[in-house]
């Protein structure tokens, strides 16, 4: 049916649940009289990707020197060679000159995050500068640390690690935000959220779900300027009977936005044609059977009557098991976590998803049919996650292109791919295998 807690192994390849980390290095090699100073800018996002960039002056030219380079995620090990899960080492790829000589060889500082115990927080450790021909390092001196906010990344800020060609800066500083292509004003945000928070096997890793779909829309629809009419059916509320209500009491406008998101229960039924699963509907599951048209309601067929109603933009999501009635899937490993920082999101991306004139509808769902999905009580499902993380690296201000919602439903199934191959599953036969979880969507153009 849907998450329930089994065998869970580490995450070797790891995201978190909050926006982008900033953080701001200063640090120097050698002793105090003859140090290299060296300033760096490190992005992190919320599923391990993300950039480094270093400032320094060349000792020869006395010129400034920026480089830009990829960040690579991984753990760290312990002096006898062994994976080290209380360290994240962040290591910068494929370095580039931006400022200064570009032929300038640069070797790529490695930056250590330690796990604080008490918080789970990865927290800025340590510096070091590998020596490949020696195989031999160099620890690095921090003189200051800091994560960065928004109001930190003033004009004077950004130019010591950006230039004003950079899409970051024009962003930041020179783009303006664009005027919407609709009256927005004049448009609403229609959210359903139906949740099934009482279940004792997955009820703290819905409400997390249902908190986090909540929240995100609500502030998309305040920076839009939308009027936002939400209903969550959970607890008491969830049934199948008030489903059906809220989907036939709804009449969005022809610029309208809606969202209908479930998360529960699900299950494929043998003689469905659909490969998208049956919502697990029961308000009483100790006393009734999930039956197709008396307690149960196929994803698809809401996503049908929802698109057939108009609206401009239509989003149907379902984050429950794709598999047999009964079956049940492990907890997926938690994810990694470093402090957050506050940001804002770009707003020229907000109105790009959600304010385009043509009309969209998309309906995706956690798992393939045949599969379960999993989630933990910590970041709620595997693919809620992985699709709040997805969408909050596509809108972020350091995301230097025009997102599309393929972008950002790719990457979070990309994403919850991984998660599940990094978790076990317990199989019908009793034995353990890494699990498998490939979420279904399709996007469909015009009304």
């Amino acid at each position: 049916m849907r998450k329930i807690a089994l065998l869970a192994i580490l995450v070797i390849s790891s995201q978190c649940l909050f926006a982008q980390s900033l953080f701001e290095f200063k640090y120097y090699f050698g002793d105090k009289k003859d140090k290299e100073e060296y300033k760096a800018f490190l992005l992190r996002n919320e599923d391990g990707t993300g950039f480094i960039r270093v400032r320094y002056i060349d000792p020869d030219t006395k010129k400034p020197i920026l480089v830009d380079m990829d960040m690579e995620e991984q753990y760290g090990y312990d002096d006898k060679g062994k994976t080290d899960t209380n360290l994240l080492v962040f290591e910068g790829k494929n370095p580039l000159v931006l400022i200064g000589d570009e032929k300038e060889k640069y070797d790529p500082d490695i930056f250590w995050f330690s796990k604080n115990a008490e918080t789970g927080i990865y927290e800025p450790w340590a510096v070091i500068s590998p020596n490949e021909e020696s195989n031999t390092h160099s620890e690095g001196v921090i003189e200051e640390m800091r994560l960065l906010d928004e109001k930190d990344l003033t004009q004077e800020f950004m130019m010591q690690y950006f230039t004003p060609d950079d899409e970051v800066f024009k962003t930041l500083f020179v783009n303006k935000t664009k005027t919407p292509t609709l009256p927005s004003q004049t448009a609403n945000f229609f959210l359903i959220v139906v949740a099934n928070t009482t279940d004792k096997s997955i009820g703290t890793t819905v409400v997390k779900d249902k908190t986090k779909v909540v929240e995100n829309y609500a502030q998309v629809a305040k920076l839009l300027n939308l009027k936002f009419n939400s209903i969550t059916l959970s607890g008491n509320e969830f049934s199948k009977a008030n489903v059906e209500a809220a989907i036939n009491n709804l009449r969005p406008g022809y610029n309208d936005i809606v969202v209908f998101y479930y998360s529960g229960h699900g299950f494929n039924d043998k003689g469905s044609n659909s490969k998208y699963p049956f919502m697990d509907l029961r308000t009483d599951p100790l006393k009734e059977y999930p039956t197709v048209g008396v307690n149960a309601l196929n994803i698809e067929s809401v996503y049908k009557q929802i698109s057939a109603k108009g609206a401009r933009l239509n989003i149907v999501i379902s984050d429950c098991c794709n598999a047999d009635i009964g079956s049940s899937s492990t907890s997926a490993a938690q994810v990694n976590v470093t402090r957050p920082s506050t940001l804002g999101p770009n707003l020229n991306s907000y109105i790009s998803l959600f304010l385009d004139n043509k009309p969209v509808s998309i309906l995706m769902t956690a798992a393939s049919q045949g599969e379960l999905s999993g989630g933990n009580d910590n970041d709620g499902g595997i693919f809620t996650n992985n699709f709040m993380i997805s969408f909050d690296k596509y809108t972020g201000k350091f995301f230097e292109k025009t997102p599309t919602w393929e972008d950002i439903i790719q990457l979070a199934q990309k994403q919850t791919i991984s998660r599940a191959t990094i978790s076990i599953c317990e199989q019908p036969d009793g034995s353990f295998q890494k699990c498998k979880q490939t979420p279904v969507y399709e996007i469909k153009a015009g009304r």
